[in-house]
Parts: C-alpha cells; sequence; structure tokens
C-alpha cells in the first residue's frame, strides 16, 4: 500500500524536475529579455532558455533588494540577512543566495563617527546638478574600486554629506569606515593621557579599511600637525589603504596653509593617493 504512494511522489517529483528544465514557449521569450534588462543580466551566453531560468528571473525581480529577513528594513534582526541574486553558469540562470548587509550596515554606520544627520542618507538622497555632477561621480565609483578621493569646494556644497554617503553604501556591503573631521581627530590623539593609547588610536586611523578626514585644512597648524598629518597619510599611501578627504582649500592652497615643508609633501602624497575632484 506505500509503495504506489512512493512512486507518485517520485514521479511528481521528476515531473516537476522536467517541467523546471523543459524549454519555454516563444511567447515567453519577451518576458525573460524584460526580467533580465530589469536586472541588467547579460544573457547572451545562453542558447537554451528553460523554464528554470524564467522561475529563477521571476524570483529575482521579485526579490530584488529584498532581505528575507530585515525585510529591507533598518532595523537590527537576529541571524543573517540575505537576499537573491543571480548568476550564469554553464549557459544557465542559477539563482543564489547572498548576505543582505541592512542589518550589519546599521552597526557599521554607527561605529563609524558619521554625523547623526546623514546616518540614513543613501545615493539617491545626493542632489546632482551640473557643478557637483563630476564629485558626485567619482565618490560613487570610489566605493566599487576603493580609490583615494580629495573633495574640494567652497563651504555648504556638500562635502561632508557626500563623503557620508560614500560611508552609508560602502556599509550596506559589509565594508565599513571611518569618519573624523581633522580637527576632532587631532585632538583627539593630543588627549590621550598615555602614550600607549595615543599610539593604538594612531595606528588605527594609519591602517583602518578606509579613512575619511573631513575639512583638512580647518586645523591649527603646527609642525607636529603637520608631521602626524604627514605619517597618518604616508603609511596609508604604502599600504593602498582607500582615504578619502574632504576641504575647504584646493591642494595648491594647502600646501602653503600646512606648516613647514611638511606642507608640499602631503599635498604630493594626497595627489599620489586620491582623485582629485571640485564640487561646486
Amino acid at each position: 500500500s506505500i509503495s504506489p504512494i512512493i512512486k507518485s511522489g517520485k514521479q511528481m517529483y521528476q515531473d516537476f524536475i522536467n517541467k523546471l528544465n523543459r524549454e519555454i514557449d516563444e511567447n515567453d521569450i519577451e518576458e525573460f529579455s524584460q526580467l533580465a534588462e530589469t536586472l541588467n543580466l547579460d544573457c547572451t551566453d545562453i542558447d537554451v532558455i528553460t523554464y528554470r531560468d524564467m522561475q529563477n528571473l521571476r524570483v529575482a525581480v521579485r526579490s530584488l533588494n529584498d532581505c528575507k529577513r530585515c525585510n529591507g528594513s533598518y532595523k537590527p534582526v537576529a541571524g543573517q540577512c540575505y537576499k537573491y541574486s543571480i548568476s550564469v553558469v554553464d549557459g544557465e540562470i542559477i539563482l543564489n543566495k547572498t548576505p543582505c548587509y541592512r542589518a550589519d550596515a546599521i552597526r557599521i554606520i554607527n561605529q563609524s563617527g558619521i554625523p547623526i544627520r546623514y546616518k540614513n542618507m543613501r545615493a539617491g538622497d545626493f542632489i546632482v546638478n551640473e557643478k557637483n555632477e563630476s564629485a558626485v561621480d567619482a565618490a560613487i565609483e570610489s566605493i566599487d574600486n576603493n580609490r583615494g578621493l580629495f573633495i574640494y569646494g567652497s563651504v555648504r556644497t556638500g562635502k561632508t554629506l557626500l563623503s557620508s554617503i560614500v560611508v552609508n553604501e560602502r556599509a550596506h556591503l559589509g565594508k565599513p569606515s571611518y569618519f573624523v573631521t581633522v580637527t576632532d581627530m587631532l585632538d583627539e590623539l593630543r588627549e590621550f593621557d598615555d602614550a600607549i593609547s595615543r599610539r593604538n588610536k594612531l595606528n588605527y586611523l594609519k591602517t583602518c579599511q578606509c579613512l575619511i578626514i573631513d575639512d583638512l585644512g580647518a586645523e591649527y597648524q603646527t609642525d607636529w600637525v603637520a608631521s602626524t598629518l604627514f605619517s597618518i597619510l604616508d603609511t596609508r599611501y604604502k599600504s593602498q589603504l582607500q582615504t578619502i578627504i574632504n576641504s575647504n582649500f584646493s591642494l595648491e592652497n594647502l600646501s602653503t596653509r600646512i606648516k613647514g615643508y611638511h606642507g608640499s609633501r602631503i599635498t604630493r602624497r594626497i595627489r599620489d593617493m586620491c582623485d582629485v575632484v571640485y564640487i561646486g
């Protein structure tokens, strides 16, 4: 009495597999193309489009940016978040689970040091115009290519907001950053009571994955300030670590503003490690 049920179950399973693997009808080709275009998927290597491919595309589009735990919210949840992504393997579209960093991003952002008012700002929140377009493009590209960036321009042009958005976008990829204004950074280093704490903090500034220094040039100029700044930037340059710097001053003006011969050395390091962009 059990055997027919087992046979029936196996047959149902095989029917399901056959259904998934069958070629889709010509009427479905247009939908397939639209789904692939929505996902920016290059399907040129796929010779035979199957029902499984269509199903995977539908799930991926339906779940685009939709985490299965935090559900696209910014509320921390227990366990690992994930979402679906797709890839083309041996001429087939494969549906994969990939980590969703939205919940982790909250922790990363809270530890990043960016101003509270910018903690929920994303790339789409920055108002782009012809005066800031090149700076915005460079900032967005830096999220992927990990290139350093020097953004300069007058006050109230969005330098701090733009670099904070880089921090937030990196966080949603699971990549930490550390944001600090130059005056706060130097004050903290001065105020440590013991040399070990100062050395540990300085080492962190030199070795963190991505360092954002806001308002370079606003600091009170001394020989110690200049040598400390050069030490941080020189180490990061040699280690090829991403560094993003905002300033109201151009590199030429910074070179004369920073005390002593370190001025030209600092700006030379910035040129070597950063793309230089103006924001108006």
